[in-house]
């Protein structure tokens, strides 16, 4: 067996999954962002349905090594479909509008963004009222 026909290594992995969570963080604004919070997991899911069509197996170390840069231009390529950037778009909106209700600017890394953003996503998640 050559090299060629041998699994991707370990190291090669890792850098897939970098390069995975790049894009998702990429795709979905930032880990401090509600999208991120809510659809990454879907998005990663999406994601990884999408390369077991193209490479017949969600196992990332089972693709052969001669594909190695073909599943990185892959990732780096693919983008969710248009409902998920479309729940994207309404849950930034959604919490943008709900924050300004207290305040005209925080920043998303700050630590008041995020416990409104998981009062939000809490109020979300039990269908509370008065989000609105």
């Amino acid at each position: 067996m050559s090299n060629l026909c041998r699994p991707i290594s370990k190291k090669e992995c890792m850098v897939i999954e970098g390069i995975t969570d790049a894009s998702i963080e990429a795709i979905l604004g930032s880990k401090y962002t509600i999208s991120y919070r809510m659809l990454a997991d879907t998005v990663r899911e999406e994601l990884f349905d999408k390369i077991e069509e193209a490479f017949g197996t969600r196992k990332i170390t089972s693709i052969c090594k001669c594909r190695y840069n073909e599943i990185l231009d892959f990732i780096i390529e693919w983008f969710p479909n248009d409902d998920i950037m479309k729940l994207s778009c309404e849950l930034e909106e959604a919490l943008s509008n709900f924050i300004y209700h207290f305040a005209d600017n925080i920043p998303k890394e700050s630590s008041a963004y995020q416990e409104i953003m998981e009062d939000f996503i809490n109020a979300l998640c039990t269908s509370s009222e008065g989000l609105e």
